[in-house]
């Protein structure tokens, strides 16, 4: 014992004696004082951890809504985490010390018992925001319940529970330390027994090596959680998107989103974009052979939308890079906001909201005097989806419907949506309001140009709500400006279709100063339900094909 060990109540005190004898028995060595506790501290939260991750994975799996065999179990499992969480760390320690005794055993039981909770219902919560059509896809393959959980869920699910872990890991050192001092071993307990019988020298020694290890550790453990981050694919966003978009990417990769409501120059795009594995991109984006050779890693690009004309679907399939589009979430909102247009520039409504917010509105006069719906024709220009949704809006408004589409539907589907089809130039001599619902692809450019516009009886409308370019605005602007039509609304624009090199880079100022035009900042999607829909059906495609599978979305 050394010979500074002297108790103020002097060296007869027989119970600190024996403490002392504990710490330094005859055939001590110093560097026991540093070496044991510590081993002993590690081992503990190694072994602690350990068994918490792996009891957790099965509890984790039982209280998780997509997984549980049965809702009671569930329930049960559930409280059993809650409380297994809920007991603290030191108290923990005091109850499996007074069931076991001091020592190493009690504080690894104690880690243990806290980090299961913990990490069963963090689990379990990862497992239930699991792409549940990957999993079934494990499933359908008839794997066996080991197999599908291994393959379904934890391979997905790995950079997040390996993350997780490390933390906890993290966690665990630094409570060691508290858990000691009731006897749960380590350092802490050695710290214990040393402030026991006031040896000062050996307090202070140990109290600066757990602040030394415990800021070690600290570091170390960033590290590693940094490491087994870089383990997942990076995302990049070009646009905003709603937070539920990004939680759920997160959770599967690293992700780098524009957080404003403005689009990156080309410049930013190549620069945040060149170590991505995959892009979500919108309509402004234009992705090329350029973008595409300045990204090495790239693996899928997600089209958040449902036109991917702005996309060189070749040049990506060359590269062995996925694209993925929306194709079924806009059609409701873009069918709706047609029939809107079509109403609100028919019945002036834009001049009237003009004339009111003037202060010039004394009462009725009669003036702004329009066209309804009632009783005409509505030639409608592309019959897919959206074309079909169109018809099914207008056939309350006792109307007569016209369809042009180069590949005609079955009869039967053609009467029961009420449309009659026939020629281009039969809709545009018949049609008072006609609305352009084509793709732009080869045949489709300035169809509606100046000689088809003259082919229109005078005072029709023309509602575009396809690609910009279907329609030659310079030549409506003219039509507008000389009477022959009536209105033109307008949801997209020429200057929009980045695949074509010599589009115009602005709306033409006699397009915009037209007081018969209703122009829309591309609104037919904007819904926020369905925005969060689109985004998040663009992501669960993204993460489909960093998964190492083809999602139905993919279309090379």
């Amino acid at each position: 014992m050394p010979d500074y060990w002297i108790h103020p109540a002097g060296k007869g005190d027989a119970a600190l004696t024996d403490v002392a004898l504990r710490m330094y028995p005859p055939d001590f060595d110093d560097r026991r004082l540093w070496l044991k506790p510590l081993y002993q501290t590690l081992a503990m939260c190694t072994a602690g951890t350990a068994l918490a991750v792996f009891a957790s994975i099965p509890l984790s799996l039982l209280a998780a809504k997509n997984a549980t065999p049965h809702p009671v179990i569930y329930h049960g499992t559930r409280v059993l985490l809650n409380i297994m969480r809920g007991v603290p760390d030191l108290i923990a320690a005091i109850m499996f010390v007074a069931a076991f005794g001091a020592g190493p055993l009690a504080g690894t039981l104690a880690l243990a018992f806290h980090s299961t909770g913990v990490l069963g219902k963090f689990f379990a919560e990862i497992i239930e925001h699991t792409d549940a059509s990957a999993v079934e896809a494990v499933r359908a393959t008839g794997a066996g319940p080991l197999q599908v959980l291994y393959h379904g869920y934890l391979v997905l699910a790995f950079p997040q529970l390996t993350d997780a872990s490390v933390y906890r890991w993290e966690c665990n050192f630094r409570n060691s330390f508290m858990m000691g001092l009731v006897g749960a071993g380590g350092i802490g307990f050695t710290l214990y027994s040393a402030f026991t019988i006031l040896a000062y020298h050996e307090m202070l020694a140990l109290l600066i090596l757990v602040l030394g290890l415990v800021t070690l550790v600290d570091f170390l453990g960033a590290k590693l959680r940094q490491a087994v981050n870089s383990m997942k694919p990076t995302i990049t966003l070009t646009h905003w998107v709603h937070p539920d978009v990004l939680r759920y990417l997160r959770k599967h990769s690293r992700v780098m989103a524009n957080s404003t409501r403005e689009s990156w120059t080309p410049a930013m795009l190549l620069k945040n974009a060149r170590n991505a594995d995959a892009l979500m991109v919108f309509m402004p984006d234009r992705v090329d052979a350029k973008l595409l050779n300045a990204c090495a890693k790239l693996k899928v690009v997600g089209a958040a939308l449902k036109g991917f004309d702005n996309i060189d679907v070749e040049a990506c399939s060359r590269r062995n890079v996925r694209v993925t589009f929306v194709p079924d979430l806009l059609t409701k909102p873009a069918a709706e906001l047609t029939v809107g247009m079509m109403i609100a520039l028919g019945r002036n409504m834009l001049a009237g909201h003009a004339r009111v917010a003037s202060g010039r509105f004394e009462g009725w006069r009669p003036i702004l005097y329009g066209t309804g719906l009632a009783g005409e024709t509505v030639g409608i220009l592309g019959m897919g989806v959206i074309g079909q949704a169109i018809a099914q809006r207008l056939r309350g408004f006792e109307i007569r419907v016209l369809a042009y589409d180069a590949n005609r539907m079955l009869a039967s589907r053609a009467k029961k949506l009420g449309v009659t089809f026939t020629s281009l130039d039969s809709i545009l001599a018949r049609s008072t309001y006609v609305a352009v619902g084509l793709p732009l692809k080869t045949g489709t450019r300035h169809l509606i140009d100046a000689k088809a516009i003259r082919r229109m009886k005078r005072g029709a409308y023309i509602i575009n709500i396809g690609r910009g370019s279907v329609v030659d605005e310079a030549a409506v602007a003219q039509a507008l400006k000389r009477g022959h039509l009536a209105g033109y609304a307008a949801d997209v624009f020429e200057f929009e279709d980045l695949s074509l090199p010599d589009r115009p880079r602005s709306i033409p100022n006699a397009l915009r100063s037209s007081p018969n035009t209703l122009l829309l900042p591309h609104l037919g999607s904007a819904v926020e339900q369905v925005r969060l829909d689109i985004s998040m059906s663009a992501a669960r495609s993204i993460v489909e094909v960093l998964a190492g599978r083809r999602p139905k979305t993919c279309i090379n």
